[in-house]
């Protein structure tokens, strides 16, 4: 995989949004704090969460988002490049 970071930003930027964050109930989340990133993700539409939180990845999908670390996303979306 011969990606750069100036193509990952680029394609991360084209894909970004902002939104109004809505709150959310996880009752199985270890981290309380991590209900921002999970909320965030549900009001901007998420495709994807990447995180290196254990406790966020233990969930492996939040309302049909999938939550990858770094190297699962790159291998799911840029795999061909």
């Amino acid at each position: 995989m011969n990606t750069s970071v100036k193509e990952l930003l680029s394609t991360v930027k084209q894909l970004s949004h902002s939104c109004i964050i809505t709150s959310v109930e996880v009752s199985q989340l270890r981290d309380p704090d991590d209900t921002v990133i999970l909320a965030t993700a549900l009001s901007a539409n998420a495709k994807a969460i990447v995180s290196g939180d254990l406790d966020l990845l233990v969930l492996i999908e939040f309302n049909e988002i999938p939550i990858l670390t770094l190297q699962d996303f790159l291998s799911r979306y840029f795999s061909d490049k």
